[in-house]
């Protein structure tokens, strides 16, 4: 009887009637309180309402019950992260191999994890999507001193950039080329490089002013022809994110309608930092409202992120919403407002307007679900303080 109690749950929370879903969870303890999943989904509900503690206590209880039940760790140990606590948080990260659908196999390999403590040649190997690989990359100068060679394997579209930013001594394989064990003594995933280096708030400090470099003469000459008009400003503008089949809502899109119509301004040129289909969405914002965002077609977005880097070196402030752009922005250490849905991400954490990965970003969140006015205009307060 307690399964159709937490079914009803699981739809009224994809319904968005969270209060709700609760009481249909609890209705399902109540008739068999030994029911992990039914604390489980709790859990979620109640961080999608804001409410870490409540959904730690639920993810708690769930494992006191089912001590292996993946879910529960993995969330549990990104609440924690949300909330600033890292030694609790990474502690259960490593449960994202069993339980998260965006993070690919264990790398398939002979040769053990890497510890601080070995002085090893040591494959770091890239996980999860482009966005992670280039914020977990903050790593790589504090890894360095602690092995004897490093080889990095990451998404092929930002070796470019990662060999203009790190040191020559550095060798690289791209994700879809499998690397020769006889090559390393010992690897490790960039995601659980934290769990060593990054402890506290202070550890982010070591490489939150910025760590990636862009190719600075490209950009320089993408800024001159953007500015030959007397353009004062340049401001790049990302409004989507994440793969489209995925988004299950509208939590990471923005309509460019409602962005550019905020941001635009007499001295200052919208510049397309979005990748994807944009085209008719451009097209339909100048016949609609009159505002041009330029697109500079010698980079593609997606394809060329060394470009993309350029293109974000380029522009004055960047306005974007959490994606890989967004990241990327940060990393290159650039003035980034990152507008958020109301459900937080552990990634940017869930109450402060700055970001512990990037000091350069700042983090504008939506007061209620669904509405993006504020953030936006709060956002681009942010951008006019030059």
């Amino acid at each position: 009887y307690a399964t159709p109690c937490n079914n009803m749950g699981i739809v009224l929370h994809a319904k968005g009637e969270l209060d709700a879903a609760i009481d249909s969870y609890k209705k399902a303890i109540k008739i068999k309180p030994d029911y992990a999943d039914a604390y489980y989904n709790m859990g979620i509900v109640l961080e999608d309402k804001g409410e870490i503690d409540a959904a730690i206590d639920n993810y708690k209880q769930a494992i006191k019950i089912k001590p292996d039940h993946a879910g529960a760790h993995y969330n549990q140990s990104e609440a924690y992260l949300s909330k600033g606590d890292f030694k609790n948080g990474w502690i259960g990260y490593d449960w994202r191999w069993q339980n998260s659908p965006v993070v690919p196999a264990l790398l398939s390999a002979f040769k053990p994890e890497w510890k601080p403590t070995s002085n090893d040649r040591v494959l770091l190997w890239g996980e999860q999507g482009i966005g992670d690989q280039i914020m977990f990359a903050s790593l790589i100068p504090e890894l360095l001193p602690l092995c004897s060679k490093i080889i990095i394997q990451v998404d092929s579209r930002l070796i470019p950039i990662f060999k203009r930013s790190f040191p020559d001594t550095i060798s690289y394989y791209p994700l879809s080329e499998k690397v020769p064990e006889k090559k390393y003594d010992s690897q490790i995933s960039m995601g659980s490089l934290p769990k060593y280096l990054r402890n506290n708030l202070d550890s982010f400090k070591k490489s939150s002013h910025g760590y990636l470099c862009a190719d600075r003469e490209r950009a320089k000459c993408i800024r001159e022809a953007l500015l030959s008009d007397g353009t004062e400003f340049l401001y790049g503008v990302a409004w989507r994110g994440g793969k489209e089949e995925k988004i299950k809502t509208e939590q990471r899109r923005i309509q460019l309608t409602k962005i550019a119509s905020v941001l635009t301004s007499k001295n200052v040129k919208l510049v397309s930092l979005q990748y994807g289909e944009i085209e008719q969405e451009i097209a339909e914002l100048k016949e609609k409202l009159g505002i041009n965002v330029i697109t500079v077609p010698e980079v593609d977005n997606f394809k060329d992120i060394d470009g993309l880097a350029a293109l974000i070196e380029a522009c004055d402030v960047v306005v974007s919403v959490a994606s890989s752009t967004a990241n990327l922005a940060g990393a290159q250490n650039k003035k980034t407002a990152v507008l958020l849905p109301f459900l937080h991400n552990w990634r940017w954490q869930f109450m402060p307007p700055e970001s512990y990965w990037y000091s350069s970003v700042r983090l504008f969140r939506q007061e209620q679900d669904g509405s993006w006015d504020q953030s936006i205009s709060e956002a681009k307060y942010f951008a006019l303080k030059q």
